[in-house]
Formats: C-alpha cells, sequence, structure tokens
C-alpha cells in the first residue's frame, strides 16, 4: 500500500469504529498505524464487525481491547482440516443381537 492508500484506510477503520461523536482525527490516525502496523491484513479489519462503535480507538489498546483483537485475529488466522468423510456401507455387517427387556416389577418377575 502506498502512503494515501494506508491514510484512506486508517481514516475507514476510524468511521467504522469510533464513535462519531468522540474522534479525535490526529489521535485516532496515530492510533490506527499502530494497530495496522501489529494486524496488518486489510480483509482482517473488513470482516470484523463489532456490536458497538468505541469512542476511540485507543480502546484497542487496553488490555481487554487488545485481547478482543488477538482473539478475533486468532479466529481470522485459524486454518481448519477438512473433515473426513466415510462411506459406511448399504447393507448390514453381521447379525442383528435379540435383547430380552428385564421385569420392570416384581409382577413381571415373578410372572403374574
Amino acid at each position: 500500500m502506498d502512503a494515501k492508500e494506508r491514510n484512506l484506510f486508517r481514516k475507514s477503520l476510524i468511521l467504522k469504529f469510533v464513535d462519531p461523536k468522540t474522534r479525535n482525527w490526529p489521535r485516532d490516525m496515530k492510533i490506527a498505524a499502530k494497530l495496522l502496523a501489529e494486524f496488518p491484513d486489510s480483509e482482517f479489519w473488513e470482516g470484523y464487525n463489532p456490536t458497538r462503535q468505541f469512542p476511540s480507538l485507543a480502546s484497542f489498546l487496553t488490555p481487554f481491547g487488545h485481547s478482543l483483537l488477538v482473539k478475533q485475529w486468532r479466529i481470522y488466522k485459524l486454518e481448519l482440516k477438512p473433515q473426513k468423510t466415510h462411506n459406511l456401507a448399504e447393507e448390514k455387517l453381521g447379525e442383528d443381537k435379540e435383547i430380552k427387556a428385564k421385569p420392570r416389577s416384581i409382577f413381571e418377575f415373578l410372572g403374574v
């Protein structure tokens, strides 16, 4: 990314994550640069949708906010192995076993 694209992406981060009433552009631009240095993948940021907007991007620098980002980053980078499929035979294998029901009451036990 060149400088102009980086600035546009920082602006989009601020618009996406910071509450319009509390935006401080110089401060948030600097914090956005720090966050992009640590989590550089733009698809990660585009895919991360928090439930609410924050008062500042500094919220992501707190221990709680940083742990949220690290958790989302790990989920984003997670690569699961494809599940193995097993072909089960259509016909039965072996014989069915007959199970005798145990008596449920004393009368059934005595055969009355």
